[in-house]
Order: structure tokens, then sequence, then C-alpha cells
């Protein structure tokens, strides 16, 4: 009896879903799925190569000029006087003595190098380890490092003008256009005149 019960309502049911209007529905299997792709990836910046490890970069620097304009002086400190064309003054700075030209202790003929020495202890005796005045002119440009200059002690002795007045040096070719280049020829002419440094040398011979 239950079974009969059972299988009655079962059939009520089925009728009933029969009659059910399904037209609104969308079957599952009739859904359109629309794939849109997404944004396109950002594409990637491309790294710059790496220079070569052996690549090296030079500087390239117009002729020096002066570091001063002409007329300027400093107050310095001598550090070490190698000769008349390399003179150390504080920390790096290296100078020379514009104007004039030394002779060298290194050259070959004995009797030239004689006064090249002598040069050398002279400004070695007045500078090292001395506070001087050094004055920049138009042809100050460093030169191979070195600075030419015109090197005052504080009393006002001119360094430059005591080897020409004592036939240690002669004046450059280039003085002429500088400040004290009158000075520097006139001081010249008189140790010529009178037989002082290496230009007694040339007399008794």
């Amino acid at each position: 009896m239950f079974r009969l019960v059972l299988l009655v309502a079962l059939c009520f049911l089925v009728q009933s879903a029969d009659g059910k209007d399904f037209s609104t529905s969308t079957p599952q299997s009739d859904r359109h799925i629309e794939i849109r792709p997404g944004p396109p990836g950002r594409p990637e910046r491309p790294s710059r190569p790496a220079p070569p490890s052996s690549q090296t970069v030079k500087s390239v620097t117009p002729e020096a000029v002066a570091p001063f304009p002409p007329g300027t002086t400093e107050i310095i400190r001598i550090a070490k006087v190698w000769d008349t064309e390399r003179i150390d003054g504080p920390k790096t700075k290296q100078f020379s003595l514009l104007g004039v030209q030394g002779f060298s202790k290194r050259e070959e003929d004995p009797a030239v190098a004689e006064y090249g020495h002598l040069a050398y202890i002279l400004v070695k005796s007045l500078v090292e380890h001395e506070t001087v005045i050094v004055e920049y002119d138009v042809d100050s440009r460093p030169i191979d490092g070195r600075i030419p200059v015109y090197l005052f002690l504080k009393d006002g002795t001119f360094i430059n003008r005591v080897l020409l007045e004592n036939g240690l040096a002669l004046p450059e070719e280039k003085s002429a256009s500088l400040q004290y280049g009158d000075l520097f020829e006139k001081t010249y002419k008189s140790a010529q005149r009178q037989r002082k440094g290496y230009w007694s040398h040339l007399e008794s011979e």
C-alpha cells in the first residue's frame, strides 16, 4: 500500500515538471562564454649594455690657463727645492721660476753643470721651508704640472732677479713680453759686464 502511494506521488511530480515553462531559461550547454584577452603585457625595457671593463674614459681639456690674473699674489710656504725648474709648494702645487732659465746641474758640460748646481744651492738656501710671496703673470700657465711664477721673500728679495744678477741664469726669450721683462734684460747684461757667475767662466777661457 505504501509503495502504491509513493508511486502515485512520483507520477504527480513528473507531470508538474512537464507543465513548467522553461522558455526564459538558457540551457547551460547553450550559453556563450566570451573570453576576452587581458591588457597586453608591458614590453620589457631593454637594459643598456654595460661598458667593457677595458674601456677608459679620457678627459680632454684645453691648454691650461693661468690660475690667477696677472699681478695676483699669494703667500705660500715652500716645502722643497729640487732645482730652478721644480720648486714644491704646499700639498701638490709645484712652481718654476718665470722669465728666467737657470743653468741645469744635470748639464753634460761640467762647467755649465757647476753653475747649475750653484743656482740650485742659492735658491734652496733662500726659499726652502720659508714663507714666500708668489706673483702670477700672463704666462703663468702650468707646464708639466709646474706653474711659472715670480718668487719674492718677505723682505722684498726677488728670487728670479737674484739668479740673473749673479750670472746663474739667462732671461727667457718670452720674458720681453712679461711684466719684469725689461728688468730681467738689464740685470742680465749687467752680470755679463761684471763677469759674474757663468760669465766669469767665459771670460777666463
